[in-house]
């Protein structure tokens, strides 16, 4: 014989059966965790995808820059658009957005003189990195996925953690 289990989906209700400090604890991280949710997207990202609009918009003719500067291509401006909301919450935010003559684009950190990391894409799911730390720089190729790709978390953590 089996039996059915009824259960309303948290916080749905009025009943608090729940016991102890501990419900209290979780019932009050459910809450901001909702909260947390709800609140818009922070001033300091909105700056970095309302640069990227702005460029697009600034450079999407030939010759944007007087030297015969390709324009910038709208997919290079969608992948790091993608890309700075994938980025989690807590991670650093690129500080400068740099068109770039080749029709692409690039997102760049610089936390620390001699510590920078640009981001570029020339329009697809493909990105190139360029880490320089202390004088030592590292490059590479990526692909955008769903979620910030990994090695590319490695590659801003590294940036941040950088001895100086």
């Amino acid at each position: 014989m089996s039996s059915a289990v009824l259960m309303q989906p948290v916080g749905s209700g009025t009943d608090d059966s729940g016991i102890g400090t501990d419900s209290d604890d979780l019932r009050k991280i459910y809450g901001e965790a909702v909260e947390h949710l709800s609140e818009p997207v922070s001033s300091e990202r909105r700056r970095i995808l309302s640069e990227l609009t702005k460029i697009g918009r600034q450079c999407s003719e030939p010759n944007w820059d007087g030297y015969n500067a390709n324009p910038i291509s709208a997919g290079a401006i969608e992948a790091l658009e993608e890309l700075v909301r994938q980025l989690p919450w807590n991670s650093p935010l690129p500080d400068d957005v740099v068109p770039e003559p080749s029709g692409g684009v690039g997102i760049e950190w610089y936390p620390h003189p001699g510590r920078s990391l640009i981001v570029s894409s020339n329009g697809h799911r493909e990105l190139s990195y360029c880490l320089l730390v202390n004088g030592q720089q590292e490059s590479n190729r990526i692909f955008l996925m769903n979620t910030v790709p990994l090695e590319l978390s490695s590659v801003i953590t590294r940036l941040y953690l950088a001895e100086s």
